[in-house]
């Protein structure tokens, strides 16, 4: 059995790029093959870190708002996205350049800044897998605030320099030492 992609078939992949430049390779259309995956490659955008592809809408479906494409659909074949997904649209989502935090004498991670808190998910993120530090021990060290300038000028929702906390898997203990994390 051999199928074939028509035209008819295409589907188109939509991208916003949130300031970042898009990876010349990443497909604008796809077919129903069952033999063939999709694979997003990751676009970039200097002074930041590539978080992922995040679903925004679907013609086959409604999207939940923290839907990985690459959690979700990594090695399954066109076939099965068309039929999830249809036409589908995906933003990508942006982060700090992360820091590896510094370890003090107790084992525990000391976060002084915005990036060294980003750095905490290579700690707890190896290999494309939650790795699990038991027990983990993170002290905050400062005040730190991510997103500083939400608001424009007049008060309205500025997403223009916004970066999205990455998912964490964290099993510890978090010391705040009466600091603050904002934004």
């Amino acid at each position: 059995l051999v199928l074939v992609t028509s035209f008819a078939d295409a589907r188109t992949i939509t991208y916003i790029l949130n300031g970042g430049t898009n990876h010349p390779d990443n497909p604008t259309s796809y077919g129903n093959e069952i033999t063939k995956k999709i694979e997003l490659k990751p676009a970039t955008r200097e002074g930041y870190a590539f978080l992922g592809w995040y679903i925004e809408s679907a013609s086959a479906c409604t999207v939940s708002p923290n839907w990985n494409f690459e959690s979700s659909f990594k090695g399954d074949p066109e076939s099965y996205i068309s039929h999830i997904l249809g036409d589908f649209t995906v933003s990508a989502r942006w982060g700090l350049v992360p820091k590896t935090p510094q370890i003090d004498e107790r084992g525990c991670y000391l976060i002084h800044s915005a990036e060294e808190l980003y750095g905490l998910r290579d700690v707890f993120y190896v290999d494309g897998r939650y790795s699990i530090v038991d027990p983990a021990c993170v002290s905050l060290q400062n005040d730190i605030v991510v997103n500083k300038n939400l608001l424009d000028a007049e008060g309205n929702l500025s997403l223009d320099d916004y970066v999205w906390w990455p998912s964490l898997n964290f099993f510890g203990t978090f010391d705040g030492n009466g600091f603050s994390i904002s934004g």
